[in-house]
């Protein structure tokens, strides 16, 4: 395979995943106007700030992964205890 070919699919990988960063970023933060994207634009040209970015979006989902479960426990174990007749 060419050489430059493997280059430039790495580098299209390497912005999939960033966007994707920024996506859950973006989605953890509830900020969509112009300022925090150029905010986040800026961070993500430093690697520590993305290593940064990324374990406080891992942390959030995390958290909401066991809010959710949580949540779904006390619906569960609610709605057996209340059934209609």
């Amino acid at each position: 395979m060419n050489p430059q070919l493997i280059a430039d699919l790495r580098e299209t990988n390497n912005q999939y995943v960033d966007n994707d960063l920024k996506y859950r970023y973006v989605k953890m933060n509830r900020q969509t106007n112009e300022d925090s994207f150029t905010r986040l634009e800026h961070q993500f040209k430093y690697s520590d700030n993305t290593k940064i970015i990324r374990k406080q979006v891992e942390k959030y989902e995390e958290l909401v992964k066991e809010l959710n479960s949580f949540n779904a426990s006390y619906l569960y174990s609610y709605s057996g205890r209340h059934k209609c007749s």
